[in-house]
């Protein structure tokens, strides 16, 4: 028996010696697996007497389905919350996930690009990571299919463990333009949820430095369509702008809105188009300096035309330092009035009207398989539907978790450009196509449990390295 087992380190040696990059990937017991999944979507590590894990050690449980009934603890219920919110292993799943997805957002600070008081308001009123919220929603929320995250005009706020505090960071909401009764600051303490909030018609009066009365209604959770897209949150975080913003649809346009979505929701950085598909749009007498180089062009037709679906946005800057009374502010994304012409095309110079004409845009980029999207859209809604019925999106979630659960990470882009100069592997090709699989699973099923539970049950998760060799045959799993 010695000499059998000295036999095969021999030939083990011997086989490392002639190829060193194999390594000693073993398959995980079921105990160590668990305690892979678990400590993944827990971020801890389980209980020693833990009767799950004592289940698991007997053969009892089977460990990926023992790891999918600690995620299932976090699942919500008719009111958008954990059902136990005493249950501390519930909230730390919740947590996890919802770090995670918080993660996955390019911006992830409210830009300084207002008054002090204003941009304080800010953080003090909208939670950084509500965008994540509807992706944590559509998780928890077996109800919520994952196109939701395009599609829904509701506004999601945190429901933490202290909601609607009389005060923030030593500011009272006495001390903001807006009655008590209404105003509302962001929640803290343990995530346990979400909450649907509906309007928030706020009326505001405040008098300004000149010692000039101001006064009105805002909705400060007017979701402007789109899904995350449009919610007041990812808006003040990714348009960064200030108060006299305005389109014209040359110069001035929101598209750092365009960029960040595009690495938030397509895992993709610009350029989307190939060297010659933005040709057409090439203006050499134009004012405007992008409009006269294709290298430029290749990211602008595909960037600003899509933040013309948001042309019309304007900020509403409430108050804040320029008041004498009350002291804070708050900035609330609103629209202007569509009360102009459409235009006849990608306008060359500088249209004063552009952010009063109809909101057409474009939803202009290759996929992942190398074919050109030329699509008409009529709206932030509208692009968000358009971008819900594409793959890529979901090819993007699914490439998210994968990184996550395995530490792999995977090129979904057009590797057809070749002016990109990607330079795949065999092994980067399978790991690829495993996740497009993946993700045009996900756009069938729209469910990212299912997601993750497939993920779970891959054979190379539960290597002891993630093996994900092309010997292992990864692109048929």
């Amino acid at each position: 028996m010695k000499g059998t087992r000295m036999f095969k380190w021999l030939l083990l040696s011997l086989v490392l010696i002639v190829n060193p990059t194999l390594t000693l990937a073993e398959e995980l017991s079921a105990t160590a697996l668990f305690y892979r999944c678990y400590a993944q979507i827990t971020q801890t590590r389980p209980d020693r007497t833990s009767s799950l894990l004592a289940k698991v050690r007997n053969g009892q449980t089977n460990p990926i389905a023992a790891c999918m009934s600690v995620l299932d603890s976090a699942q919500f219920n008719n009111n958008h919350v954990i059902s136990n919110t005493g249950n501390s292993e519930a909230k730390n799943v919740l947590r996890t996930f919802h770090n995670l997805h918080a993660s996955w957002f390019q911006t992830k600070q409210f830009p300084e690009n207002f008054t002090f008081l204003q941009n304080r308001s800010t953080y003090q009123v909208h939670d950084n990571s509500v965008p994540a919220l509807y992706i944590t929603r559509s998780l928890f929320e077996t109800s919520v299919p994952i196109d939701y995250i395009f599609k829904t005009t509701e506004n999601l706020v945190a429901n933490r463990t202290t909601n609607n505090p009389n005060s923030m960071q030593g500011v009272n909401k006495s001390e903001y333009p807006f009655p008590a009764s209404d105003f509302r600051f962001a929640s803290n303490g343990d995530l346990l949820g979400v909450s649907i909030t509906g309007p928030r018609n706020w009326s505001y009066s405040y008098v300004n430095r000149n010692n000039k009365s101001f006064s009105g209604t805002v909705n400060a959770a007017a979701n402007l369509g789109g899904g995350v897209l449009g919610s007041q949150p990812y808006l003040l975080l990714t348009v960064d702008e200030d108060a006299t913003f305005k389109s014209d649809g040359a110069v001035e346009m929101p598209r750092k809105w365009a960029r960040n979505f595009i690495s938030d929701f397509l895992c993709r950085d610009l350029p989307l188009i190939r060297p010659n598909d933005g040709d057409a749009f090439i203006a050499p007498n134009s004012d405007v300096e992008f409009r006269k180089a294709s290298s430029c062009i290749r990211c602008h037709a595909t960037m600003d035309r899509m933040a013309s679906t948001l042309r019309n946005l304007n900020f509403n800057a409430i108050a804040g330092q320029n008041s004498l009374t009350p002291s804070m502010g708050l900035v609330v994304a609103q629209e202007f009035p569509q009360n102009k012409g459409a235009e006849s095309g990608w306008p060359a110079i500088e249209d004063k009207d552009y952010a009063h004409r109809p909101t057409r845009g474009t939803l202009f980029f290759r996929n992942y398989k190398g074919e050109l999207i030329n699509q008409p859209v009529t709206s932030v809604s509208d692009l968000g539907l358009k971008l819900s019925q594409q793959d890529d999106p979901y090819i993007c979630l699914a490439s998210r978790y994968y990184r996550y659960f395995t530490g792999i990470s995977t090129n979904v882009g057009d590797i057809g450009d070749t002016s990109l100069g990607y330079s795949l592997s065999k092994g980067d090709l399978e790991r690829r196509n495993l996740v497009i699989q993946l993700g045009l699973e996900l756009k069938g099923h729209k469910n990212l449990r299912t997601l993750i539970q497939r993920i779970l049950n891959l054979p190379h998760y539960q290597q002891s390295d993630f093996s994900a060799y092309s010997e292992r045959g990864l692109a048929g799993e």
